[in-house]
């Protein structure tokens, strides 16, 4: 039985709820054209998609619960994936796609400022134990907005009841500042390769995500999107019970990240070890 998602469960008590319901068909179409175009020259038509983008997250209430604010958006084809490749050996079929909107309490800036940041561990969701990133491109450059990319890496370690693995991810980051002033951040994340987890019995197969960080035209705040499209060969759980999981785990880690950058103790609320002794990527 296959499983799709960002992160692993720590029980099985979800296996009865509904995955998120459809996503509207303007935002589907959306976020594969988001997707598909994240490193296009044409400035005009991202922004465009941006403001339609915010158009529906107006449309409904960000601080409401996930359930109100996840939706399961259309898969991802090998013609919407843009620039990138398919992960290789991997089926696009076997993704279960899911988008989840909120607002962080944080302005751009501050949201802008976890970029730098090279342990994600208490900002990812709490099934990470290790997220370390290191920076491809010049972040300086790209902090200061003189640069409008940025390229990282990332490896990854989750662990649960379900697994464990560890996986590589790559994660671009795009920064435009629109016609109105306000600077708008785009992401782009994707595997290379599947990874198997520590079992054999199981891989990691596809992560595709997208991300957008937008600031609210008055209140200081910034409004979040994360899509992702992802696949795993597990067992114990199916599509639907996954996908839920992957919505609660891409609200958990909205949440974290806000604490975070409000400079909460991470041991008030994550309960991983920011600096883990025992645990090192693969070689």
């Amino acid at each position: 039985m296959r499983l799709l998602a960002p992160v692993f469960a720590a029980t099985l008590v979800v296996s009865a709820c509904k995955p998120p319901a459809e996503a509207p068909q303007e935002l589907g179409e959306l976020s594969l054209f988001m997707f598909e175009n994240f490193d296009s020259e044409d400035v005009a038509s991202l922004e465009a998609a941006t403001l339609n983008l915010e158009t529906y997250l107006l449309s409904i209430d960000l601080e409401g619960k996930v359930d109100e604010r996840a939706v399961t958006l259309p898969k991802l084809t090998a013609e919407r994936l843009g620039s990138i490749s398919p992960t290789e050996g991997a089926d696009l079929e076997l993704q279960v796609p899911v988008g989840v909107s909120g607002i962080s309490i944080h302005n751009f800036e501050t949201n802008l400022s976890a970029v730098s940041e090279t342990n994600y561990i208490c900002l990812d969701s709490e099934t990470s134990k290790y997220s370390e990133r290191a920076f491809t491109s010049d972040l300086d450059c790209f902090m200061t907005g003189e640069c409008g990319t940025l390229s990282t890496t990332q490896w990854v370690r989750k662990e649960s009841a379900l697994g464990k693995v560890w996986f590589q991810l790559y994660k671009d980051y795009r920064r435009e500042t629109m016609e109105d002033g306000r600077d708008v951040m785009h992401a782009r994340t994707y595997l290379k390769e599947s990874f198997i987890t520590d079992s054999t019995k199981g891989s990691w197969d596809q992560n595709y995500a997208y991300e957008i960080w937008l600031p609210t035209a008055e209140s200081g705040q910034t409004m979040r999107f994360f899509g992702l499209w992802s696949s795993v060969q597990l067992a114990l759980l199916g599509d639907d019970a996954w996908a839920v999981l992957v919505k609660d785990g891409i609200d958990e880690s909205f949440g974290f990240t806000d604490e975070f950058l409000s400079g909460t103790d991470p041991e008030e609320y994550c309960s991983n070890d920011r600096t883990p002794d025992d645990l090192s990527p693969p070689e």
